[in-house]
């Protein structure tokens, strides 16, 4: 089917949409279906996928903005290895080792119980900075060959202020 306005044809077989004047070296709804089937296996990396089929970026890019059938085919790639990622998360949050996926899970699975409020507004939080003894003699030294090898007591320096 050949549409005038936009001067590109629709590939009985595949529904993809193409140029008229496309020539061998074109995308060609044959080359799309490839890197429809690549994009998948490659884990929906695009620009992988362009590299592996020596196809232009932006060639791709455009194909994605104007075919609607491409762009729809890439989008159920896209969904497909959602639902795979999906799937191996739940497997993974069932280890006993795996309690950021668990939590991951949980929180995405039953958010009304599990989900962080960040709208409470009474949650208090304390950093604490731990220093090992050895960090805490290093700087009592710098701080005596500052002071002229007389190290500052605390009380002294209250009596001082």
């Amino acid at each position: 089917m050949i549409n005038q306005k936009t001067r590109s044809f629709v590939d009985p077989k595949t529904g993809f949409t193409s140029p008229l004047n496309s020539g061998i070296t074109s995308f060609s709804p044959d080359r799309k279906q490839k890197f429809i089937d690549l994009y998948f296996k490659n884990s929906c990396k695009f620009q992988n996928t362009c590299d592996q089929l020596g196809l232009n970026y932006h060639t791709v890019w455009n194909a994605f903005k104007n075919d609607s059938t491409f762009n729809d085919k890439m989008q159920e790639s896209e969904r497909r290895y959602l639902e795979q990622l999906e799937d191996i998360s739940r497997v993974n949050a069932l280890h006993p080792k795996s309690v950021v996926e668990r939590m991951f899970q949980l929180r995405s699975l039953k958010p009304s119980i599990y989900a962080r409020d960040n709208n409470n507004k009474d949650n208090n939080s304390v950093n604490v900075v731990v220093i090992p003894i050895e960090e805490i003699k290093k700087m009592q030294e710098r701080e005596r060959s500052f002071n002229g090898d007389k190290f500052l007591d605390v009380k002294e320096n209250k009596d001082n202020v």
